[in-house]
């Protein structure tokens, strides 16, 4: 998505915000805190956690989008997770921190969003579905290797004044990393700024620039102990977190409006079959009953069938536009915690005059402590209504057998499982509408409805998520 204006006013005011907090954390580079330890495995653990919640909703997207920019982004934040989580091993060993593996931590990010620019700025063609997986295994193998390879060779090898305290270590060796690295994120932002038209692009620049102010505090203050070290490396976290909250903010919304273009494909779809069928015969009624008229005498029987059939197809035409105006405003109810047996009850309760007049037995079984679904409760009741009224339909028809109806909810796994069969003569053909409908909604709340149709009745299987 582009960002708004408004959003361009909050990421530019947390820069700015990031910038005084630095220039406020300097002067504290003497103040030292005791037991430092477990405050900076703390913050280190977090950090590892937030890179690979990152790179794992940019995995996602890639898959979903095929862009290769989100690959390397994916590859960038999963390398710094894993040499996080490797320099957090030395610290639970007791060992210092390895200045060699964190100037590695430090360089995933801004080498990373300088592949993503390169590659945005490429225009290069997305990669197809089918290939998709195979790219991200081999962006897993190779990040996991190289974070291994990295790590090893950090722990192999001793040169002097890098396996050593931070406070320590040699002034060239910091001058070089921070040089180093001040370079690589000036570019990679400098990239973004010039081409700055996602959301994530915006964001991404406010975790580079955190990510900026935790080198400069890191070489200000030295020293691990230091408040402002501690204060350096809250900056990566927030930088981190900032963006992962933005991917998770982004893709849940992503997430509803596909699920609600799914269900509107499905009721458009349905909406146009449903009509098409009455319109056709309406017309082709009219033009026999002009045809009759058109006869000496006119047969007025066939007129009054043919005019009797003309109002059967128009009132089908009139009940498919009712069912849609009660879908779509149900669409606008916010989805909440449904109680699966309440919600079979009122279905049953709403058709009793149905049952009742076509004489069916109707046979009701709820599982006892059955969890709760989530979801828009209008369009589950919607749902349930449409397939029940198919058994009825169908049952309306048998003469010389027991019209009976089972509706049934248990638990299945991780879902929850409606059941509702009868003994009538099937699938209808003008209840193919409700049928499309119905699995529309069911797919909307991330669920599956299948229907088994025979010589003596249909069984529908109604699978939702459940909710504990």
């Amino acid at each position: 998505m582009s960002p708004s204006p408004r959003q361009q006013q909050r990421a530019g005011a947390l820069a700015l915000l990031a910038a005084c907090g630095c220039a406020l954390a300097v002067p504290l580079a003497g103040t030292h805190i005791p037991n430092f330890e477990t405050l900076a495995l703390v913050i280190d653990t977090t950090l590892a956690v937030l890179g690979l919640v990152v790179a794992v909703l940019l995995f996602v997207r890639f898959r979903v989008t095929g862009a290769p920019e989100c690959l390397a982004l994916a590859a960038g934040f999963l390398l710094l997770a894993l040499t996080s989580a490797a320099q957090l091993l030395r610290e639970f060993q007791g060992a210092f921190i390895d200045l060699r593996l964190l100037f590695v931590t430090d360089l995933a990010l801004p080498a990373a969003a300088i592949a993503y620019s390169l590659l945005r700025r490429a225009a290069t063609h997305a990669i197809d579905a089918e290939r998709a997986p195979t790219h991200v295994a081999g962006a897993l193998a190779a990040t996991v290797a190289l974070a291994a390879l990295t790590t090893w060779l950090t722990a192999a090898s001793s040169e002097p004044g890098v396996g050593v305290p931070p406070g320590e270590a040699s002034l060239a060796w910091r001058v070089l990393a921070t040089t180093t690295l001040c370079a690589a994120l000036t570019a990679a932002m400098g990239l973004l700024w010039r081409r700055r038209s996602s959301l994530l692009d915006l964001w991404l620049l406010v975790a580079l620039t955190a990510w900026f102010m935790e080198v400069l505090l890191r070489a200000a203050a030295p020293d691990e102990s230091s408040v402002t070290w501690q204060i350096a490396k809250l900056y990566a976290v927030l930088g981190v977190g900032g963006l992962a909250f933005m991917l998770l903010a982004e893709n849940l919304p992503a997430a509803g409006r596909r699920a609600r273009r799914i269900s509107t494909e499905g009721v458009v779809d349905g909406i146009a079959e449903s009509l098409n069928q009455p319109l056709c015969a309406i017309t082709a009624n009219a033009d026999a009953i002009s045809r009759l008229l058109d006869r000496e005498p006119p047969d007025l029987g066939e007129v009054r069938a043919a005019l009797a059939d003309i109002v059967n197809d128009a009132s089908r035409a009139s009940d498919t536009l009712r069912q849609a105006q009660r879908l779509v405003a149900g669409a606008q109810e916010p989805p909440a915690m449904i109680d699966v047996g309440q919600l079979v009850g009122e279905c049953v309760a709403h058709l009793r005059a149905d049952l009742l007049d076509k004489r069916v037995t109707c046979e009701v079984e709820t599982a006892a402590q059955l969890p709760g679904v989530r979801g828009v409760r209008r369009q589950l009741l919607q749902m349930l209504v449409n397939l029940v009224t198919n058994s009825v339909e169908a049952l309306s028809d048998v003469q010389h057998r027991e019209r009976w109806l089972r509706v049934r909810a248990d638990r299945h796994g991780d879902a929850v499982a409606i059941w509702i069969e009868d003994s009538g003569a099937g699938i209808l053909p003008q209840a193919q509408l409700r049928l499309a409908w119905s699995r529309s909604i069911v797919a909307a709340h991330g669920g599956q409805l299948s229907a088994a149709a025979g010589e003596r009745g249909a069984a529908f299987r109604i699978l939702l998520p459940a909710n504990s």
